[in-house]
């Protein structure tokens, strides 16, 4: 992904999640453990839920699973294929589609939360 896209991604983070708490292993050092991360969201996050409460697996609200690499793969022709193939197509996506995909997350948990944990497609 470009600089330029990168940074006006940030920049509609910020807007569309107001209270700023976005971090990285580069401004947070000690997230790069697993423990590490769930410590520092229980503290800074009041809505934030624990592993034991969230599925293993859910790929209907992983924006990665149900958008990012569908459309890595519809790029490059290649199923399962990894960088640098994935390059031209990170390269190729657009702002907008990063933020409806991530826009769409809490929809998705809506609405498996009204079908009692159930699919929601």
């Amino acid at each position: 992904m470009s600089t330029t896209r990168s940074l006006g991604t940030r920049s509609w983070l910020k807007s569309t999640f107001p209270k700023n708490i976005m971090c990285s292993p580069r401004t947070e050092p000690r997230l790069t453990r697993p423990r590490n991360v769930q410590e520092f969201c229980k503290e800074n996050m009041a809505s934030f839920w624990p592993t034991d409460f969230w599925p293993s697996s859910s790929p209907n609200v992983n924006p990665l699973d149900f958008a990012v690499w569908g459309f890595l793969e519809g790029k490059t022709k290649k199923k399962n294929s990894h960088p640098p193939h994935h390059q031209q197509g990170w390269d190729n996506m657009s702002e907008d589609f990063i933020k409806t995909s991530c826009a769409s997350v809490r929809p998705r948990i809506e609405a498996i939360i009204r079908n009692n944990g159930g699919c929601s497609e």
